[in-house]
């Protein structure tokens, strides 16, 4: 007789040990997400750098952002009735930074923090009538406005890379950042599915690696790094939060394009995790709800805006991987880093052309994105005409400062931001072909 049926205390024995090698594997992939996120990191200390953080008080920036990570993603990994159920993980997202930029221009951190509470509130708001709004908005248009955010993040990435300064380019930051660049495009190229997952951490890691040997990070940050002890609580204060009026439309529109494509990748879940028939409405308006509270949550602690993480659905998909309690993971992994001062340091410090890289790399995904979802129908004459204009448009104000300088000074915050110029188009062309079709109907 064998040892497991001589003995029945071997048998919960047995039991516990599979428990414990299932958790082990959560963890691990609890982990890989946070590995994939972290990139999304460079939102938040793009913000930063735009205010003049510096050394220590980037640092702290980011050891809060970390703690705002683990809070959405616990949110999202709880059960109903706010988590939606399925394996959603929340990273920052391009949907924030260009209104968050807006925002830190006018009024530096306060209002950052205070229009992006507001924005998470909507958003909150908006799960109430999820289904409404979805039937309310043609898909293309839903598609504009993820294409808008990719084209924010991308020219944020290039301006990030080539600086400002015309006259006197600093070519080592370029150097570094075509490195990390070039090191995620081939990556990406890569037939193994773990190379493209985590081409934008392995080609921000490379460039960073290069900076170092380069001498183009900063040595007092370096040593802020070696000398911060292993593990402290964060220094945590509660941020002033400011309001402007004129940003209410701008992070109106963000609070949108937030709940839809939170929407979007909750029913991506429900697919991969073979769940089938008609999409759970009632899993979208908990998930949307919980990301608005995430990015609430954020405004009160002093962070920037939270949405779902694109990379980390790609992963979902990859791995076949979808238990929620994933998300669980995520959130003790990040808690983790934010109480390792020295991390908090050395991801304050990436140089300036490797965000611009990664900047660059995401917001070209979620560019063809938006462009495959503007298409899905098939683009009839009047829809194709409404979505020219607003891309053209949102084009127009980067590339015509005139337009900016003859406009009253009332219409600058809506005049600032691509996807906001760009979406109010779409909405009164298409406000207008509905009045004229009631009309000759």
């Amino acid at each position: 007789m064998s040892s497991t049926t001589g003995h029945p205390a071997a048998v919960p024995r047995m039991g516990l040990l599979a428990v414990a090698r299932a958790e082990a594997a959560l963890a691990l992939a609890g982990l890989e997400h946070a590995a994939v996120m972290c990139s999304t990191l460079a939102f938040p200390i793009v913000v930063g750098q735009q205010v003049g953080l510096r050394g220590e008080a980037l640092a702290v920036f980011v050891a809060t952002s970390l703690l705002v990570l683990a809070l959405a993603n616990l949110m999202q990994a709880l059960r109903p009735p706010l988590g939606s159920g399925y394996l959603v993980p929340t990273s920052f997202t391009a949907t924030y930074l260009g209104p968050s930029l807006l925002a830190a221009e006018m009024g530096r951190l306060p209002l950052v923090f205070g229009m992006t509470f507001l924005a998470g509130c909507a958003e909150a708001a908006m799960s109430r009538a999820m289904d409404r709004l979805r039937s309310a908005m043609p898909v293309e248009f839903v598609g504009l406005i993820i294409f808008l955010v990719g084209l924010t993040n991308g020219m944020a990435g290039f301006r990030q890379l080539f600086g400002s300064d015309e006259a006197n380019p600093d070519m080592g930051q370029i150097a570094v950042g075509a490195i990390a660049l070039g090191a995620m495009i081939g990556l990406q190229c890569l037939p193994a599915a773990a190379a493209r997952l985590y081409a934008a951490a392995i080609g921000i890691v490379l460039g960073y690696a290069c900076a170092l040997a380069a001498g183009l990070v900063a040595v007092a940050d370096l040593e802020a790094a070696w000398q911060a002890p292993w593990f402290a609580v964060p220094t945590l204060a509660v941020p002033q939060l400011s309001f402007d009026a004129a940003l209410l439309l701008p992070f109106a529109v963000v609070a949108l394009a937030a709940a839809m494509k939170q929407a979007g990748f909750v029913e991506h879940a429900q697919r991969v995790a073979q769940v089938g028939g008609v999409p759970d409405a009632a899993a979208v308006r908990r998930s949307v709800l919980a990301d608005g509270a995430g990015s609430a949550t954020a405004g009160l602690l002093g962070g920037i805006g939270v949405n779902a993480s694109a990379s980390s659905a790609g992963l979902v998909a990859a791995s076949g991987v979808t238990n929620r309690r994933v998300g669980a993971w995520v959130a003790a992994v990040f808690v983790l880093l934010a109480l390792m001062p020295a991390a908090a340091f050395l991801l304050a410090a990436v140089p300036r052309g490797v965000i611009g890289a990664a900047l660059i790399f995401t917001g070209a995904f979620v560019v063809t994105g938006g462009v495959k979802m503007m298409a899905e129908r098939g683009l009839k004459q009047d829809m194709a005409l409404t979505l020219g204009l607003a891309v053209l448009a949102s084009l127009a104000v980067e590339l015509c400062p005139t337009i900016r300088v003859i406009c009253p000074r009332a219409l600058a915050p809506l005049l600032s931001s691509p996807i906001v110029v760009g979406t109010i188009t779409a909405a009164v062309i298409l406000l207008a072909q509905r009045l004229a079709a009631v009309g000759r109907w």
